[in-house]
């Protein structure tokens, strides 16, 4: 096998692309519009947004930005970092900076671009400025804010969001957020939002189902460049449900393709090269986009050149270039070269990215690497490391009153204390001080009330 088969047009969605042209057309009238894109693993949600907000009237400025899998319990606001990023290299920095308020903006905090955030500030700030910066620059031209992966988001991205929908009024911006489903526990908090989210008038929402027949025999016919065979299109819409990635899986397997998707999906990376499935297993490792020296620090080491590794996945369509850098094309391609890659080589490649992610937050301060370092240590086994990353990482979460991270950094500190060398000295402060802290955090707070209210009631 040399290379994967991918649809080059979007097949079966016309209804579906109607639903968020109609949103984005209220939106452009200045009624509030958020767009909800929800369905299972593959099924083709961000190929969907990506086709329909591609050619959209109204030269809009899209503003795009992912969850990664660490959850509710992840680095605060990822998602809209990567949108003000996004905002900063389409309009440039001053002209952004120039729609914040004066004296300095709590979005600096999220993105030092912007200019050093105010000592402290309350916790509405930093949502009102979101909002207003959004809303500012539509006033020019119409903004499409897409967020993906809302399953994953963290509590603080996932009150922005919410906050956005509930908020964007009168300005020509259309929200949208892309959720896989059958992902969240029954009582998950973002379960929770996304519902609340749905009985709102201003939220359409999108459920895309499988493909009918008719639709994966014309994906085949797209992707192969001639009439698909009948029988084999049967065959192949009856063993993917319709799910297109499952078809673009067996549609390389061969006639007797194993049952188990995750042998399929594998199936396409083992012709590899070694640059080339090292630098996949790089990106599966650190589950977020990586630029070219990212890439190479985890994969390459210093003055191995991956250019042609990079290409060579780009052309199988396992890796997708984007403008910052390089991701996995699908999170169910990402599962699958994880999850096969053994315990020992993992360690090692979780350690690599934490270095790498270490020397570059270095110039910002010990704070700066967040929680996405804190747990790449530790997913390395290396607690020493770990727990210093998470406690500075507790503060500045703190200080931006995302409460939620700060309690897991603090408990991840609690939790490998244990495991590291002398960890009072390697974070500066005893075990009492993480104690009181973790109990003193308003998160914590209303844990432990509600704890004691529990056992109040079980006397």
């Amino acid at each position: 096998m040399t290379g994967s088969v991918v649809s080059p047009v979007l097949i079966g969605r016309d209804d579906e692309i109607a639903v968020l042209r109609a949103a984005y057309e209220r939106s452009r009238a200045g009624i509030p519009a958020t767009l909800l894109v929800s369905g299972e693993a593959g099924i083709g949600k961000s190929r969907l947004v990506a086709t329909a907000v591609g050619d959209l009237p109204g030269d809009p400025l899209v503003l795009s930005g992912g969850c990664l899998e660490l959850g509710s319990e992840g680095t605060p606001y990822v998602p809209f970092v990567a949108v003000l990023r996004d905002l900063v290299r389409r309009l440039g920095r001053d002209r952004v900076a120039a729609l914040l308020p004066p004296g300095g903006a709590a979005l600096g905090d999220l993105l030092p671009d912007l200019g050093p955030a105010p000592a402290r500030y309350g916790p509405a700030r930093l949502l009102e400025e979101m909002l207003t910066l959004l809303g500012r620059a539509a006033e020019t031209r119409p903004v499409v804010v897409l967020v993906e992966d809302l399953h994953w988001a963290d509590a603080s991205s996932r009150e922005l969001f919410a906050y956005l929908a509930r908020n964007l009024a009168g300005v020509a911006v259309l929200l949208v957020g892309t959720v896989r489903t059958g992902e969240l526990a029954a009582g998950h908090p973002n379960r929770r939002t996304l519902a609340e989210l749905g009985r709102s008038d201003a939220v359409s929402r999108v459920d895309l189902g499988p493909l009918e027949h008719r639709h994966v025999a014309a994906l085949l016919a797209a992707a192969d460049g001639r009439p698909p065979d009948p029988a084999r299109s049967v065959r192949i819409h009856r063993r993917s449900g319709g799910n297109p990635l499952f078809v673009e899986a067996l549609s390389t397997a061969g006639e007797t393709p194993p049952g188990d998707l995750r042998t399929l999906l594998l199936a396409r990376v083992t012709d590899l090269p070694d640059p080339a499935r090292e630098a996949l297993e790089a990106m599966a490792v650190a589950g977020a986009e990586l630029d070219d020296d990212l890439v190479s620090a985890v994969a390459g080491g210093p003055g191995r050149d991956l250019g042609h590794a990079l290409g060579d996945l780009t052309e199988r369509e396992l890796v997708v270039a984007r403008e910052n850098g390089y991701a996995i094309r699908h999170d169910l391609i990402r599962e699958a070269v994880y999850d096969a890659l053994p315990p020992p080589r993992r360690r090692r490649m979780h350690a690599r990215y934490a270095a790498a992610l270490a020397a570059r937050a270095a110039p910002a301060g010990p704070a700066a690497g967040g929680t996405a370092l804190a747990e790449h240590w530790t997913a390395a086994g290396e607690f020493a490391r770990a727990l210093p990353a998470a406690w500075h990482a507790a503060d500045r979460a703190g200080r931006q009153n995302a409460y939620d991270e700060q309690l897991h950094l603090l408990e991840l500190v609690l939790e490998h204390w244990p495991k590291a060398p002398e960890p009072a000295r390697l974070i500066g402060a005893d075990r009492t001080v993480v104690l009181e802290r973790d109990g003193r955090s308003p998160r914590g707070c209303r844990r432990a009330a509600g704890g004691r209210g529990a056992r109040r009631a079980r006397r």
